[in-house]
């Protein structure tokens, strides 16, 4: 398989290329510009030296003057005086240059020879019935001097820059890239290993740093997820022994039993344990389907107030069991929209644990009331109440603030409260609790009518 280039390599070598196509188009440019500028500056400059001249010549009494002090040769310019017919006055051409060249007044020429370009500019004045000719003479091997000079600089320099911006391009490229090789080594460390906890490097502000971010985030949920699994694997099976246990040796006792009596106490005992396994599991199912968003919602119109009524009659056997009253404090006619099934089971969940946490002869209270357009149901008792460690985790499936108390007494799982928290969520409310050792506790479900 064809191994293709890293990143940085084709980063690097992507702009380079642009990089060199603008150079040779920036050099061309430059070329251009400085030929088409050397060939007008030297027309100029002929232009201004054979004007010149003619600043050192004079007739004077029917004779032609000209200045000794006339500077014939200037700044690569040859100046030559010529008569009327041709005739050479003053002067020499350049050697190589075809002397034969006709003179043409105000004009220029491009002229070759001797193996050289020459520049030729011709002006005639006259004076009287005679005149001169100045005519001068431009090597243009001076301009292509310089045009090579240029060449050879940028065939060394183009190259150099190029070299070294690809190094430097690299080297930045490598630097920006340098998060991304940190966090592959971090990434691989995390698969590779046993360590959830371990983070990507999210230092900086740049994409990279919100990416990483990003990733740090979905380890976040990624690592609650697994212990939150490890956990519910844990107690479920922690759950599920007990029963299977009590199960096993029933039956092994009632199997080593001739007395048809014992027999059918063991039989009943192994019926609650299998009702309460068939319950836990039921809970489970629920819960998973409720995660799973697959437990569909029968959305009703539900008199709240006539469904607190009805749970506080149904549970007050149990409550008169421990010596609690019940007591409702209700406003009347407060209806919503909700899932009639499941709203009866969370006022049975936060009820039940009202009387089973209750302090005996004590009080459980169920109150409904509206405050500020939201419905408001709080379930209060006057029993042991929660330690403020625990208030955070109550929520948590199988979590039970005193496990010996809570399956001795009503064969609470734990799941009942995260059962309740569900419900109020898939309802849009919010739960919350309020509680104080030795003085009871406060669940408030809060169902928002805006």
């Amino acid at each position: 398989m064809k191994r293709r280039l890293s990143i940085k390599l084709r980063v690097t070598l992507f702009y380079t290329a642009i990089l060199a196509v603008i150079l040779s188009l920036v050099l061309g440019f430059v070329f251009l510009a400085l030929d088409l500028r050397l060939v007008y500056s030297s027309k100029a400059n002929l232009e201004e030296a054979v004007k010149g001249a003619f600043d050192d010549i004079d007739f004077r009494g029917g004779q032609l003057e000209i200045d000794s002090r006339i500077d014939l040769y200037h700044d690569g310019i040859t100046l030559v005086l010529y008569g009327p017919a041709g005739t050479l006055l003053l002067g020499s051409t350049p050697a190589g240059f075809p002397v034969e060249t006709p003179l043409i007044a105000d004009t220029h020429q491009n002229v070759e020879g001797g193996g050289r370009q020459w520049q030729v500019y011709d002006m005639y004045v006259g004076y009287g019935e005679t005149g001169v000719w100045a005519r001068g003479i431009y090597s243009l091997s001076t301009s292509d001097s310089v045009i090579n000079f240029v060449t050879v600089i940028s065939a060394v320099c183009f190259p150099l820059v190029l070299l070294l911006s690809a190094l430097g391009g690299y080297l930045i490229t490598k630097r920006a890239f340098r998060p991304v090789e940190r966090i592959t080594q971090a990434a691989n460390r995390i698969s590779s290993g046993s360590d959830l906890s371990a983070r990507l490097p999210d230092g900086g502000k740049d994409e990279i740093a919100h990416l990483a971010q990003a990733f740090n985030a979905m380890l976040d949920r990624l690592e609650d997820s697994f212990e939150r699994e490890k956990q519910f694997t844990s107690d479920a099976s922690h759950e599920l022994r007990t029963p299977i246990a009590v199960i096993l040796s029933e039956a092994d006792y009632a199997l080593s039993q001739n007395d048809a009596q014992e027999a059918l106490h063991a039989m009943r005992a192994i019926q609650a344990q299998g009702n309460k396994m068939a319950t836990l599991v039921a809970q489970l199912l629920e819960l998973t389907r409720a995660d799973n968003h697959t437990l569909h919602l029968e959305m009703e119109r539900v008199d709240l107030t006539t469904l607190c009524e009805a749970v506080a009659e149904e549970l007050e056997g149990q409550a008169r069991a421990r010596g609690i009253t019940i007591r409702c404090a209700l406003e009347p006619d407060i209806v919503l929209t909700g899932d009639q099934t499941l709203l009866t089971r969370m006022l049975i969940n936060l009820v039940s644990n009202a009387v089973a946490y209750g302090k005996e002869q004590g009080e459980a209270t169920i109150r409904l009331t509206r405050e500020q357009g939201d419905i408001v149901l709080c379930v209060e008792d006057n029993g042991i109440g929660i330690a403020p460690e625990h208030l955070e985790r109550i929520f948590d499936r199988f979590y039970r603030v005193d496990p010996s108390r809570s399956a001795g007494q009503n064969g609470s799982a734990g799941l009942g409260l995260s059962m309740v928290q569900w419900i109020a969520q898939a309802h849009n409310a919010t739960i919350n609790v309020k509680s104080e050792l030795g003085k009871g506790s406060v669940f408030e479900v809060r169902f928002p009518q805006k």
